[in-house]
């Protein structure tokens, strides 16, 4: 008999139950209380979607819950990880994100490809919940949008700055609230850089491009890894890394009809590829196969693996301490 998948998120005993029985499609949609959370929120991005996504598709047993289930198969994000006093009594996948690895958990979720290693699979991030496209095709460049968080290092330049620079050239710049993520209908174009120089950002997930790609929209995009593992730059997707290259690939798209519908349409067959169903088939995949052969091997040696647990959870925390210890004396140490 197939163990119980538990998916642990941080949420009252209410919300729980209202996420549990509802459509994340239709929460973001209808833009209720709950919205924010699932556009946000990493435990409602990596937990309550793929429960949803794997609940809609009939796969299971499974389950969305705040309590951490013993004699489960516990999937939690990383933070609600670290916060955990079970530990040591019980069996846990960690979808880190981008966060530090939870040296004790048995297996690890990661969404980019560099942070792969022993017990880690590599599973591409859920796109938006609820998107709305484009109703029309793209026939000129004015709007261009950013969609996501514009601090934590996540966007390159303030949106004042975005705004300057491109209202200089006739364009029109727009950073909405976590609410409006999803709708990507009056948008020409979306850019997601985050840093204007090489850097990979190899913690960081592809699903801004997977965004534009079911949208329907050009992006231009930094030097991220995460891109480039899905993606070709100048086939579904363009790469800027300075401000006039920013101009440059906007004018490009604006004035090279052929180029413009070429980024679209091969951004609408890729985006056939990482489809919902792809993406709970990589996680069906995993869970009844590596997931699972872990989960009897940690039945089949409770002692051992507890005292595993233990002796990694402490080298867990000390490393915690190390790096806060990192941000307080530079202000420049990596997030947790």
């Amino acid at each position: 008999m197939r163990p119980v998948i538990n998916f642990v998120v941080p949420y009252t005993d209410a919300l729980v139950k209202r996420l549990a029985q509802g459509d994340p499609d239709r929460i973001v949609r209808e833009r209720g209380e709950d919205a924010p959370l699932l556009s946000g929120g990493g435990p409602a991005a990596w937990c309550y979607l793929t429960y949803a996504r794997l609940r809609t598709r009939g796969w299971g047993p499974i389950r969305l819950s705040n309590r951490i289930d013993p004699a489960a198969i516990n999937v939690a994000h990383s933070n609600t990880l670290g916060d955990t006093p079970d530990f040591a009594r019980a069996f846990f996948v960690d979808t880190r994100a981008d966060h530090s690895h939870r040296l004790f958990a048995h297996y690890t979720v990661v969404q980019n490809r560099d942070q792969l290693a022993a017990n880690t699979a590599w599973v591409h991030h859920w796109p938006q919940p609820g998107l709305i496209t484009r109703a029309s095709p793209v026939t000129d460049l004015r709007r261009i949008g950013y969609i996501g968080q514009v601090g934590n290092n996540n966007l390159a330049m303030a949106a004042q700055d975005w705004n300057a620079l491109l209202g200089s050239h006739g364009y029109e710049f727009s950073a909405p609230a976590a609410d409006g993520w999803h709708d990507l209908s009056a948008y020409d174009a979306l850019v997601a850089i985050r840093s204007f120089d090489a850097s990979p950002h190899s913690k960081k997930p592809a699903s801004k491009l997977f965004n534009a790609w079911r949208a329907g929209l050009p992006l231009i995009a930094g030097h991220d890894s995460a891109y480039l593992q899905v993606g070709t730059p100048g086939e579904d997707y363009l790469v800027a890394a300075n401000p006039p290259e920013v101009l440059a690939a906007l004018d490009s798209l604006k004035r090279d009809v052929p180029l413009r519908e070429r980024i679209i349409a091969s951004g609408t067959r890729q985006a056939e590829r990482y489809s919902d169903d792809a993406i709970a088939a990589r996680w069906i995949e995993m869970l009844e196969g590596p997931v699972a052969s872990r989960f009897a091997r940690w039945q089949a040696q409770p002692l051992s693996e507890g005292l595993r647990a233990r002796a990694l959870k402490l080298a867990d925390v000390g490393l915690m301490q190390a790096k806060a210890s990192l941000r307080r004396l530079t202000g420049l140490g990596p997030r947790t």
